[in-house]
């Protein structure tokens, strides 16, 4: 785990060794042991740093509907990770689609769960290279594997006129389909383009993952604006 996530190493990712830092503009204590067990953890399940450290109270009004009503799904992970039941977030660029799939990811991860984040594209690029490459091998071994997998951005960029990439989400998929264990998936695509995109792997999905359409407009450009005003005020954002 210290070996996939080197930079964690040794240095506290919240207050860097000051050991105090300003958070909702008030100087905090730095617990720093919690702080480095929480974004190993994190890094072990490739959640990129963003979504380490934003939680429920960061979340979109337009979002907050969606999160809770998934209070049903994270207060039964037990029996969904008995089940497999998973979830596909779609809906068009910067509604809050990954944001949701990660909080749960982390709930997940948080109650003992092994838990994988991987991009979509990743997803393709580890499939071509496990044939020859063992790393690549063993990280796509843990995406088929994991407890729980969030599966990002799940997208049609031209790669797939040979089918080869349908193979390889296909294998994921399927394997994860039969041994029951929960997939969550975020997609800018439509259900029906998603289905006419990867037939196979949409039928194996379908029959586990539940659909949710997140509306909204796109937020991420509200994202500097929040950028700013931390950098302003020389605020941290804890590991949560």
């Amino acid at each position: 785990m210290v070996e996939d996530t080197p930079y964690v190493k040794g240095e506290c990712p919240t207050c860097g060794g000051e050991l105090t830092y300003t958070h909702d503009e008030a100087e905090v204590e730095c617990d720093c042991s919690q702080q480095q067990r929480l974004a190993l953890r994190y890094h072990a399940s490739g959640l990129p740093r963003l979504y380490q450290v934003l939680d429920e109270k960061n979340l979109f009004p337009h979002v907050r509907p969606y999160y809770d009503d998934l209070g049903d799904y994270m207060s039964n992970l037990d029996m969904v990770y008995r089940h497999g039941k998973g979830l596909l977030f779609h809906g068009v660029l910067g509604t809050g689609k990954t944001y949701l799939a990660a909080l749960i990811l982390k709930r997940a991860i948080l109650a003992g769960y092994n838990g994988y984040f991987v991009q979509f594209t990743d997803l393709f690029l580890d499939w071509a290279e496990s044939w020859k490459d063992p790393v690549a091998q063993r990280r796509y071994q843990r995406m088929k594997r994991a407890d729980f997998l969030l599966l990002d951005d799940v997208l049609s960029d031209g790669r797939n006129q040979s089918g080869y990439l349908q193979s390889g989400l296909e294998a994921v998929v399927r394997h994860r389909h039969n041994q029951q264990l929960p997939t969550l998936v975020t997609t800018n695509m439509t259900p029906d383009d998603l289905f006419s995109e990867f037939p196979r792997a949409s039928s194996v999905l379908s029959g586990t993952v539940q659909m949710i359409r997140v509306e909204g407009q796109d937020k991420r450009p509200e994202r500097l604006t929040e950028i700013d005003w931390l950098v302003k005020n020389r605020e941290t954002l804890p590991v949560v």
